[in-house]
This record gives C-alpha cells, sequence and structure tokens, in this order.
C-alpha cells in the first residue's frame, strides 16, 4: 500500500514539473535577438503571452545609468504612465 501511495506521488509530482513546459514558448537565437536585442533564449508564457525567462548574450552589457530604462522599454515594453 505505502508502494502504491509513493508510486501515484511521484507520477503526480512528475506530471506537475513537465506540464508547466506545454505552456511555453522558448526563442533562441535570432529570433530571441528580435524579440529583445541581446538576448540568446526567451522563454515566453503561452498562456499570458509575456516574457517568463531571459538569457541574455554574454557580450550583451547595459549601462547602470540606463538599467531602468532599458528594462521598461526593451524588456518589458511598458507604455505610458507604467513604470517599475
Amino acid at each position: 500500500m505505502y508502494y502504491s501511495f509513493l508510486k501515484k506521488l511521484t507520477f503526480l509530482i512528475l506530471i506537475c514539473l513537465f506540464s508547466g513546459a506545454a505552456y511555453a514558448q522558448i526563442l533562441t537565437g535570432p529570433e530571441a535577438n528580435t524579440r529583445v536585442k541581446g538576448a540568446e533564449m526567451i522563454k515566453i508564457n503561452s498562456n499570458r503571452s509575456t516574457i517568463d525567462f531571459v538569457r541574455m548574450n554574454s557580450s550583451f552589457r547595459v549601462e547602470e545609468s540606463n538599467h531602468f530604462n532599458w528594462l521598461n522599454k526593451d524588456l518589458l515594453r511598458l507604455k505610458g504612465k507604467s513604470t517599475l
């Protein structure tokens, strides 16, 4: 009985872990760079059409004095009064 419970629990955990990947779109290379300048890989949540994760190229740099502007305009693409 205990073994059966562990087997079902393990199966449920695996389903939960891998179901998240089904709701994501992953862009790499030039496709990612087109979406976000300097991006190497982007994970987009298909349900919300929002960016969940971005991996930038190792050579890409954002000046510290400009990082909020870059985040608002280039990455998050906030418009109008929306800011961080």
